[in-house]
């Protein structure tokens, strides 16, 4: 069956019957993941939430989980644990380190290693002069170093 609008509160409410327990790494305070939550703790099943970056949209949803009894999880470790599942290794992270030429260039690094985000979002977390960042972000995308994506956020190149 193709996925409407109307199948999904059906949907979040299996998920949550059928799962042990239920893991949230981002959504808005009124995602669906966020709803599946909260029929998972009306069914008694443990709620295990992910924070992300407190500028993010998308961490709403965790950190309020959290404030209502989710347990905290920050490290893959500690849900294997919970499970009792042991001897899993996580390969390293060969992710390269970004250094920016300049403070400013390294500000912006920084701003978006972990989420894209729109010209006033960097203006506003980073505290820059819309002229000036205007110029740090143009050198970084002649450099290779960031993108614009589609929805008109900037992103790191990976």
């Amino acid at each position: 069956m193709p996925p409407s609008k109307g199948s999904f509160p059906s949907r979040n409410r299996l998920i949550a019957a059928i799962s042990e327990s239920v893991l949230v790494t981002e959504g808005g305070e009124d995602s669906g993941s966020i709803i599946t939550a909260h029929l998972g703790m009306a069914l008694s099943r443990k709620v295990y939430a992910v924070p992300g970056p407190i500028t993010s949209n998308l961490s709403k949803g965790p950190f309020t989980l959290v404030r209502e009894g989710a347990k905290l999880v920050t490290d893959p470790q500690e849900v294997l644990k919970e499970f009792q599942i042991t001897n899993v290794k996580f390969p390293i992270s060969n992710k390269k380190t970004i250094r920016g030429d300049t403070r400013e260039e390294q500000k912006i690094i920084n701003l978006l290693q972990n989420e894209s985000l729109s010209f006033d979002e960097i203006v506003r977390n980073g505290d820059f002069e819309p002229s000036v960042l205007g110029s740090v972000l143009s050198m970084l995308e002649i450099k290779g170093v960031i993108s614009q994506a589609g929805s008109g956020k900037y992103q790191l190149v990976s």
